[in-house]
């Protein structure tokens, strides 16, 4: 059903027909309205010059009469219609059909209208012939592609000697060989990286610059290149020697791009002398050896260290339990508190010592990898560690089986589980397991209840020795998430919480790698 604009019919006292006359009276373009169905319900003197119609001959009529039968197949009027109402507004240019048969090349607006109630009415819709305006552009376009020619023409030799320029100055030496391996120019930096002046390099073979023993190879290599000519670096993964004219040679890297010319394809050879990159390399390498024997001197050292000190501990420990037997029945309840408390320091620095040497053993320890169920694991992590009454774990993931070495995986588990329940500040809770594959790694998550971590001390817990907790509420060593995050990392992996307390709960979640 259509809605009926204003039409000729209306007396000239109305806004209606004010708006038809002037609509109407526009000659300059073509300016009409359509109902919601896109009949034309008005035309213009500008619309009957442009597309041929008159007023009576069109006003009834569907606009689709305007396109062509390709466009109409392709359903572009109700298209533009559409799209005039989810955006407002809608204009392209395009080929329309007058009442003659004959097409030309048109700009088309189309907007929506609506009353004052907001129910749509119908559309407004200008059309422009702009067919002599395209025929001027493309005049003027084809001037200006003539001028454009001449002033390449003008530029050219100017490029010319600019690159000329750029390549005499670039800080590696620059070396342009044709395809029958003649130097066809040089740079200065060449001059200088080889000891040839210019002169005895121009027309000579690009074989003087190789080491003597690998001129052979060098010419096969050459010839491959001309003949499968692409951007590449020259000898990738191999040790390339330049020789210099006093036969001494020297490490180099050389890239190679082919150049059209008139001449025939030219190679112009990018060489970099890496001598003190070579260098600098050898002394990082040897750094490196350094320091991995200052950490296994180091991990020793502290794994010896918390080895002997546990027999004297443990002598301590012993001598504490004595003293109490031998004075409980004479000494005051002070005496017998401080006794308490030695007994209770001598446990936490024997748990210190503990973590200690587990920690100095993360990446000894070797295993073969196997196929792990993850759901079976935490199920036997649950048994050994035995949750308070009250406390459940459970396993709720996509990956219950992968292949991966399976100690590191339960000692990780096993000390984020225990935390999640050590460190819960209510009797009962739950924690919750869940792993799913996420950018080739497996990404696992261990969810508790509990009361939350500030963000503050997010990247703090994992410290050695830390705690959040005073060690005489919470009798902790410190060291299970250096563990965590030492075991993560080192199979390459990484760790990291998710918590944002008022709100309780909080996640750990690692990535760990299948199929190691």
């Amino acid at each position: 059903m259509t809605v009926p604009l204003a039409t000729m019919a209306d007396p000239p006292a109305r806004p209606g027909a004010l708006l038809h006359q002037f609509v109407h009276s526009i000659v300059d373009y073509s300016l009409y309205m359509l109902d919601t169905e896109g009949v034309v319900a008005n035309w213009s003197l500008g619309a009957e010059r442009i597309k041929g119609y008159r007023t009576e001959d069109i006003v009834g009529r569907h606009f689709s009469i305007f396109f062509t039968e390709e466009d109409r197949a392709l359903g572009l009027p109700a298209s533009a219609l559409s799209s005039a109402l989810l955006t407002g507004h809608y204009e392209r240019d395009g080929i329309r059909v007058r009442s003659d048969g004959s097409r030309f090349l048109a700009h088309v607006a189309i907007n929506p209208i609506y009353d004052e109630t907001g129910a749509h009415l119908g559309f407004a819709k200008i059309t422009r012939d702009i067919t002599e305006e395209h025929a001027l552009d493309e005049r003027r376009r084809i001037q200006v592609v003539a001028d454009a020619a001449h002033e390449l023409r003008a530029a050219r030799a100017m490029l010319e000697e600019r690159c000329r320029l750029m390549v005499e100055a670039a800080p590696n030496a620059m070396v342009l060989v044709s395809s029958a391996g003649i130097i066809e120019m040089v740079n200065r930096q060449t001059e200088l990286r080889f000891g040839y002046p210019r002169a005895e390099m121009l027309g000579h073979s690009v074989d003087m610059l190789v080491p003597d023993g690998v001129r052979p190879q060098h010419g096969a290599l050459r010839a491959g290149f001309v003949a499968n000519a692409v951007t590449r670096p020259m000898g990738k993964d191999a040790d390339l020697h330049g020789r210099r004219k006093d036969g001494s040679v020297f490490p180099v890297e050389i890239g190679l791009n082919t150049i059209a010319t008139e001449d025939g394809l030219m190679v112009l050879a990018a060489i970099v002398d890496i001598t003190e990159r070579r260098q600098a390399e050898s002394a990082r390498q040897l750094q490196t050896q350094e320091l991995a024997r200052s950490n296994a001197d180091l991990q020793e050292f502290a794994y010896i260290t918390s080895h002997d000190l546990k027999a004297p501990l443990r002598a301590v420990s012993l001598l504490a339990d004595w003293i109490t037997d031998d004075i409980q029945g004479i000494a005051g309840a002070e005496t017998l508190e401080n006794l308490h408390l030695l007994r209770q320091r001598v446990t936490r620095m024997g748990m210190l010592l503990e973590g200690l040497q587990s920690y100095t053993r993360v990446g000894h320890l070797r295993a073969p990898a196997e196929q792990v169920d993850i759901g079976a694991l935490i199920a036997e992590i649950v048994d050994s560690i035995a949750p308070p009454p009250g406390f459940s774990v459970r396993f709720a993931g996509e990956v219950p089986l992968f292949t991966t070495p399976r100690p590191p995986l339960e000692h990780v588990l096993q000390n984020l589980i225990s935390n999640a329940i050590k460190h819960h500040d209510r009797a009962d809770g739950a924690v919750v397991v869940s792993a799913r594959k996420h950018d080739g790694m497996i990404e696992i998550s261990v969810l508790d209840d509990g009361p939350g971590i500030a963000p503050e001390f997010h990247k703090r817990i994992f410290g050695i020795f830390q705690t959040l907790s005073s060690r005489d509420d919470c009798e902790a060593s410190g060291v299970g998430l250096s563990i965590v995050q030492k075991t993560v990392e080192r199979l390459g992996g990484r760790v990291w919480i998710e918590s944002a307390p008022p709100l309780r709960g909080t996640s750990f979640i690692f990535t760990w790698p299948e199929g190691l």
